[in-house]
């Protein structure tokens, strides 16, 4: 019965919490403007959610992360700009809506 009462309370909890796509925030800071490789990038922050490529040769990697955990949103997009030789660009932007 307590086994039964386990695994009841462990579905109910995971049933109100979702994650897609974490990322390790505090690793934005070790991307050094004109150094920082794509692969690089990569390494530090996982695989982006998606890639845009541009005519110029800019590429942009996309990080989405959502969390919901019982109706609270947590909601962050990470974009890193590549320069066409490769190194990621000194901008890139953090959007957490609200």
């Amino acid at each position: 019965m307590l086994r039964l009462f386990c695994v009841v309370l462990t579905t109910a909890v995971l049933a109100g919490c979702t994650t897609i796509a974490r990322f390790d925030i505090s690793n934005v800071e070790k991307i050094n403007p004109g150094v920082t490789t794509r692969g690089q990038v990569v390494t530090l922050l996982g695989p982006p959610s998606s890639v845009s490529e541009y005519s110029d040769g800019r590429i942009i990697l996309i990080y989405d992360y959502a969390e919901i955990f019982f109706g609270v949103e947590e909601m962050k997009s990470l974009n890193v700009t590549i320069t066409p030789n490769g190194k990621a660009e000194k901008t890139y932007t953090l959007n957490t809506p609200r």
